[in-house]
């Protein structure tokens, strides 16, 4: 009999470790979001469009593109052709491939394995977003890299900023960290453009700017409270430039006065 029940227990030990081990009968997990190997349309969207348009999130500083699904192919794309003043040259062939994505019903499923790839990617090369480091660079206690304005000398985060550029504070609960770091990256916005086209942030910089705009979301404040430097710099650069503009015009007008009446001006 003990022989018999030790024989018995090891069959049933056996195929309870079969049933525990085989992917069919065994109990499934819930199955990780594995990005593509490749989807260059959702890349060529993050990396070129997610910076001003999002899809179902809102408006940024271009309009949300959720309803463009139901537009024709011959409206959609001279549309993107003409955003090339923004992302720079497109090609025929990425043209149709961001006009069949926004199209796609499911795009926001790329977006998101998209957004999981690319931070794959950037944990791999950079270092992690730091919450410190972004709040610095944002309000100008640790300059940039390359030498362009700290964000605050424009932009406003709750109740501390400029107030030239939009205010931030619910920027990163449209974009997400992936869109947010490129924008700040390659500052496609006009005004930004004139600032940073030879003062570029840096990926590293933009990865720490976003981990502080996302914390600064979630938290609502952050414990330091930096006098920036940078900001005073930008207030003091657009004054220049201000007075520089009023300058050019006073010249401009005087020039037009008759020669007689410029004489009496400087007696």
């Amino acid at each position: 009999m003990p022989v018999k029940r030790t024989l018995i227990l090891i069959m049933v030990s056996s195929l309870l470790g079969l049933f525990l081990t085989t992917p069919s009968l065994a109990a499934k997990k819930e199955p990780k979001l594995i990005p593509p190997a490749g989807d260059p349309a959702a890349k060529g969207f993050m990396t070129k469009c997610a910076g001003c348009h999002t899809v179902g999130k809102g408006k940024l500083t271009g309009p949300d593109l959720k309803d463009v699904a139901g537009w024709a192919p011959a409206d959609l794309l001279p549309k993107i052709k003409l955003m090339e003043k923004k992302t720079g040259p497109l090609q025929d062939e990425e043209i149709s491939a961001l006009a069949k994505f926004l199209k796609d019903p499911k795009i926001t499923d790329r977006i998101t394995a998209q957004e999981a790839q690319m931070a794959l990617e950037a944990e791999a090369k950079y270092e992690k977003g730091n919450e410190k480091k972004g709040a610095d660079l944002f309000y100008g206690q640790t300059s940039l890299v390359n030498g362009g304005l700290a964000c605050a000398s424009c932009h406003r985060l709750q109740d501390r900023g400029g107030n030239f550029g939009p205010n931030l504070s619910s920027v990163f609960e449209k974009m997400g960290a992936t869109a947010l770091t490129s924008a700040c990256e390659k500052a496609q916005f006009r005004e930004m453009d004139a600032v940073y086209r030879e003062h570029p942030i840096g990926h590293q910089e933009a990865i720490h700017l976003a981990k502080f705009l996302e914390v600064k979301a979630v938290k609502g404040t952050i414990q330091e409270d930096p006098t920036p430097s940078s900001v005073m710099t930008g207030a003091l650069v657009t004054g220049l430039f201000g007075l520089g503009g009023i300058s050019v015009f006073y010249r401009k007008k005087t020039n037009h006065l008759p020669q007689r009446r410029r004489d009496a001006g400087r007696g």
